[in-house]
């Protein structure tokens, strides 16, 4: 039993419409190759510039935007976008996702789910060590904002 108590899970994300990490990578995907989703109590971050270091990516997922969000310790998970985009193919536009990662593993597990189909995908996506520095990105001020 004390085994198991080890073996807990660190990282457990559910999303209920997996569309919205989706279109994410797929936005990042013609920028970044390999990115570092920096996971905490407070939700998933993304920091990366592209490679000739002219674009910004700055993503946050607080963890209020998932139906269910467990980090027990602070992590940063090294994944290559392509490989993730592909991943999310196989996702239907109504499917959710879960998301695990269990301590010190060397990958990361997604579970495309469709209640209407009755179908479950199943992936298990190894982990990359991407050296990185978090970056202090000042305040903005738009004059424009743009809201669907």
């Amino acid at each position: 039993d004390s085994i198991q108590l080890f073996a807990a899970m660190a990282l457990e994300a559910q999303l209920q419409q997996a569309i919205l990490l989706k279109k994410v990578v797929d936005a990042m995907k013609d920028l970044c190759k390999d990115v570092n989703f920096d996971c905490s109590e407070k939700g998933m971050q993304v920091q990366a510039m592209d490679s000739s270091h002219v674009a910004l990516v700055s993503l946050l997922l607080r963890e209020s935007a998932f139906s269910e969000f467990k980090c027990d310790r602070p992590t940063s998970l090294g994944m290559n976008v392509d490989a993730l985009a592909k991943i999310f193919k196989m996702c239907g536009p109504s499917d959710s996702l879960k998301l695990r990662w269990q301590n010190d593993a060397d990958t990361v597990n997604f579970q495309c789910e469709s209640g209407e189909e009755d179908r479950i995908a199943d992936f298990d996506l190894k982990l990359m060590q991407i050296e990185s520095e978090h970056m202090e990105i000042p305040e903005q001020h738009y004059k424009v904002i743009a809201s669907p």
